[in-house]
């Protein structure tokens, strides 16, 4: 009987029905909740579904299609699992956004939740910013909370008891796990942290563009650099350059393997040099064309030539550490001050990375530790062909790099920049929606009007994201809609970021500019060796002719030509080759020698004491050694305090090293180990942990 009076009171059986719906949809949004990290807090849901048409008592009449949503949300949160425990088809992220819209600090935030969860980032830096982001993260992680006063920086006892260091007090939450173990002493904090986030300057060390990742013939090495430089729009290369660039490289290549010598760009130059002397000086276009290849090779070469050991993918690759933090590579481009030669080099980067991630160096079975590869100003390299598609690497990451465990990131300025490469990203952030040209191209892209007149009303630094995995709620929504397929929800969203403190960026920036003086000096010198015609090459019987015409060349533009080639040919000596270790040789002929095992640290720590003078009539004689060294040879096991004498065994690796008069080599690595922390090699940018890992005193 009840039931039947409800329709007299208002009440009909679907409205029930309704109701029990709803609370088993609350129950049910509770009991799953979403996991992963916390992107932001939504604002308003878009999407285009089934619009329900009520009469005046709420009785639903009609339902049309295809008609344009606007929900507003309660601040639910809005979640992302790089792990795919929401759904999530891949782990690739597209973020756009004008300049001063909030991508870096968005993108702070997100390299610090990844590397808590244990994946490893690495980010082609373009601008350096993220240099100052690994620095800040080192200091921060060494550091209680400080505050800057008018007597300088004190400890802010008042945050010390709420959070462990200062990195914890900027997020304003404790972090899931320690990035390195308890116990240590603030040095040995600072070498376990500087062994999980490395900088990785191209200037100082260089890249060898004719070093196979995997084995790749010469010709893909020589394509890999052909189509790197195409990438710049005003350079791209027609089909001789194409094919002289490619017959050059492998020409150089063949030259090195006989001079048992590393293959360099600069070579490749030289041998375009010879190949401009043979044409018939008729053929003007063909001339134009090597000659603008050959400058542009020999810019190249100033950069990716550097003296040091060239960074291969091995270094570039971040993993996962034994305390279960991720690594961090911050690969520094922005020493390089051409932007065609920034791109390049970029597209290099990916170019060496993806061969290196189809040799089968990582692993295709899944796992839940994931590589995220950062392309800082994207932009650079998203550059379309006539033909509309993309010549970057970067596009072919983005379609397969799922199947390595791979997740690609790219940031750039506009929505028309990335294109088709969006379709491959299951994440999809786009900021400064409240800037008129953005949200004109959003809506082309995504058919929601709306956002023309949610643009202005929404703050600053709100975000358009389209992800898989939103809330329970909404992802009925969707499913509830008559299409047959689910209907995209994008969520207009308050983005979380990580602000740095900007007292502490700038005593950060003062630090990169004094360990940048080196490599600008460096520039400054291999520049002006460029503009005189000086830069030294390797001699063949094949290149004689070649040389004996640059050398005559020089004579004419040098008022005393003695006197400039001489001092050409000392500098040349000094110059250590790149890609040299004299530590590795060092060990082979120790090894061809004397068969057995041979521990790296002790090898060195052997030839700064040979370096010394400490091995007197066959016996070391440490009495002259200072207390740094004498520690870290009993750190290293080889030395006992107490007796005052090392190890035998270590004593007769001396007198075998001492014994191969190897006086280069050894020479070599006593130059590039730093006699203070005893890392090797070092660059120009070495700074030792004598400072306690503390923000320097200006």
């Amino acid at each position: 009987m009840l039931m039947l009076n409800l329709p007299f009171l208002g009440i009909y059986p679907v409205h029930l029905a309704m109701i029990g719906y709803a609370i088993y949809s609350s129950r049910r949004t509770e009991s799953v909740p979403k996991r992963g990290i916390r992107l932001g807090t939504g604002l308003y849901a878009l999407f285009i579904g089934p619009m329900e048409v009520q009469n005046r008592y709420g009785d639903i009449i009609s339902v049309r299609r295809d008609e344009e949503q606007l929900i507003q949300l309660n601040k639910i949160p809005i979640f992302w699992s790089p792990e795919g425990e929401n759904g999530e088809l891949n782990s690739h992220i597209v973020i756009t956004g004008k300049s001063g819209a909030g991508k870096s600090t968005f993108v702070y935030r997100l390299i610090l939740e990844l590397l808590e969860r244990g994946h490893g980032v690495t980010v082609i830096d373009m601008t350096g910013q993220y240099v100052i982001l690994a620095k800040w993260i080192i200091g921060a992680l060494l550091r209680k909370p400080v505050k800057l006063t008018e007597k300088g920086v004190e400890v802010d006892e008042e945050k010390a008891e709420e959070f462990p260091t200062e990195l914890e007090r900027v997020l304003g939450r404790k972090l899931l796990r320690r990035p390195v173990e308890e116990g240590l002493s603030i040095e040995e904090k600072w070498r376990a942290l500087h062994r999980k986030i490395k900088i990785l300057n191209v200037v100082e060390r260089g890249i060898n563009a004719f070093s196979p990742v995997a084995g790749e013939p010469d010709l893909i090495m020589a394509e890999d650099l052909s189509y790197a430089i195409s990438i710049v729009e005003r350079t791209t290369l027609g089909a001789n350059q194409h094919y002289y660039l490619v017959a050059a490289a492998q020409e150089e290549c063949y030259r090195a393997r006989i001079e048992k010598r590393t293959p360099k760009i600069s070579g490749v130059a030289r041998v375009l040099e010879e190949l401009l002397s043979e044409l018939d000086p008729r053929e003007r276009d063909t001339f134009q064309a090597i000659r603008s290849l050959q400058r542009r090779l020999d810019l190249l070469s100033l950069y990716l030539e550097p003296n040091g050991i060239p960074i291969t993918p091995y270094d570039m690759e971040a993993g996962t550490s034994e305390t279960g933090w991720g690594d961090l590579r911050v690969i520094d481009l922005s020493s390089i001050h051409d932007e065609d030669v920034k791109a390049i080099v970029a597209e290099l980067i990916l170019r060496k990375i993806a061969h290196y991630i189809e040799s089968g160096k990582r692993s295709m079975a899944p796992t839940s530790q994931k590589w995220f590869i950062i392309v800082d100003e994207a932009w650079r390299l998203l550059k379309p062909s006539e033909d509309g598609r993309h010549r970057t690497k970067l596009e072919w990451l983005y379609r397969v790099g799922r199947n390595w465990n791979v997740g690609i990131v790219a940031l750039t300025q506009l929505w028309s920049d990335i294109g088709k490469i969006a379709s491959n990203a299951d994440l999809q952030v786009h900021l400064s929606i409240a800037d008129a040209e953005t949200v004109a191209e959003l809506v082309e892209y995504t058919g929601l009007q709306k956002l023309r007149q949610l643009g202005p009303q929404l703050p600053k630094h709100a975000a358009l994201i389209l992800n898989r995995s939103t809330t329970d709620d909404l992802e009925r929504l969707a499913a509830a809609t008559l299409y047959q397929g689910r209907a995209k929800i994008w969520v207009v969203a308050e983005m979380f970021r990580l602000y740095l403190p900007s007292w502490q960026v700038k005593r950060v920036q003062r630090e990169i500019m004094e360990e940048r003086e080196a490599i600008n000096v460096r520039l400054k010198e291999l520049s002006a060796q460029i503009l005189t015609g000086r830069m030294r090459f390797p001699k063949s019987d094949n290149l004689a002719g070649g040389a004996q015409e640059e050398s005559a060349q020089g004579t004419s533009r040098a008022s005393d030509a003695e006197d400039i080639t001489q001092a050409s040919d000392d500098v040349g000596e000094q110059e250590p080759v790149p890609g040299y270790d004299p530590l590795a040789e060092l060990i082979s002929k120790l090894r061809a020698k004397y068969p057995g095992n041979y521990r790296r640290e002790e090898v060195i720590a052997a030839c700064i004491l040979i370096s010394d003078g400490v091995l007197r009539d066959g016996k070391l004689d440490l009495g002259s050694v200072n207390v740094t060294v004498k520690r870290w040879l009993e750190r290293l096991g080889v030395y006992d305090p107490k007796i005052g004498f090392p190890k035998p065994t270590f004593e007769k690796l001396v007198r075998r090293l001492a014994g191969l008069q190897l006086h280069s080599q050894l020479e070599g690595v006593v130059k590039l180990t730093c006699h203070r922390c005893f890392t090797y090699p070092i660059t120009p940018s070495h700074v030792c942990p004598s400072n306690g890992g503390s923000l320097r005193e200006q």
